[in-house]
């Protein structure tokens, strides 16, 4: 979860298993490393986007990919990203309040639980990664709140399925790349295992496209559409979610949605092939 977690370091983890110092870095300035924190690439995910920086401190200095960002690797000073992100938290604060209250009420409520993720959250078995979910629904809701528009149950029902799904293979990305040490880089991966994990993934891929098919249907969906057929964009979506699981299970690619979109040729067809239906559908009336 974005934000605040900066701010912690926790002293057990240094029982990690110990890898190699990363490699020494090209100073790039501050503030191209704060930018860098921020993650740009990781934006395309989000719906309602307020405030960018990321996991950090000591956390992750023995995690094989997360110490390399800036803050772990030393590039970005903590008291500055702690800094920024109180400024980016202020900033989604009152421009939130200014767009709505429903708006600024989601947003406290999504800075919160960002928070309390960074704190500790993080360690708690399956809470963990339904805290990550909830938060792409409450960005979600907070940028249909913001331009006044209604959110459609189904669709936040989708957007938690998800969300979580990306959150497991996340899970089992991380435990595929450390290991036997994954324990010992947070305590609650012990609690989870591969064909756990694998099984919660097959549950939710289909759990998903049920959700996404009955919102094409739903009532409330064909009276703002006037029309049923989005259910022919449902193809689309069983697709992209059937070639994910594949790229998650056969080649481990869970760690990076953000990436695994827009570099897998089968993922960026079926996107843009749902995109290029559902606006031929929905404008094209």
């Amino acid at each position: 979860m974005p934000i605040f977690a900066a701010m912690q370091a926790p002293v057990r983890d240094a029982r990690a298993v110990a890898l190699p110092p990363p490699p020494t870095v090209v100073a790039q300035g501050i503030a191209a490393a704060l930018l860098e924190a921020m993650r740009p690439k990781q934006w395309l995910k989000n719906v309602f986007v307020l405030a960018g920086l990321i996991f950090a401190g000591q956390l992750y200095l023995h995690h094989p990919i997360k110490r390399l960002r800036p803050i772990p690797s030393g590039r970005l000073p903590v008291q500055i990203a702690i800094a920024a992100a109180l400024v980016l938290a202020a900033s989604a604060i009152a421009g939130s309040y200014a767009l709505s209250r429903t708006t600024f009420l989601i947003v406290a409520i999504y800075l919160a639980t960002s928070a309390g993720y960074s704190s500790g959250l993080k360690r708690v078995f399956i809470l963990d990664v339904l805290i990550v979910a909830s938060g792409f629904v409450l960005r979600a809701t907070a940028g249909a709140a913001a331009v006044g528009a209604e959110s459609s149950p189904w669709l936040i029902c989708c957007t938690f399925l998800l969300a979580l799904f990306l959150a497991l293979g996340k899970r089992r990305n991380e435990l595929t790349l450390l290991g036997e040490s994954a324990r010992q880089h947070r305590d609650n991966l012990g609690s989870y295992s591969v064909p756990l994990l694998d099984s919660w993934l097959t549950a939710l891929s289909g759990a998903t496209i049920v959700c996404y098919a009955l919102y094409t249907q739903s009532p409330r969906t064909v009276q703002n559409f006037h029309t049923t057929n989005l259910l022919y964009t449902v193809p689309f979506v069983v697709y992209a979610l059937f070639r994910y699981q594949h790229l998650v299970l056969r080649e481990n690619a869970g760690g990076d949605p953000g990436t695994s979109l827009v570099r897998d040729r089968g993922m960026v067809i079926a996107v843009l092939g749902w995109a290029a239906v559902a606006a031929s559908i929905v404008y094209a009336r």
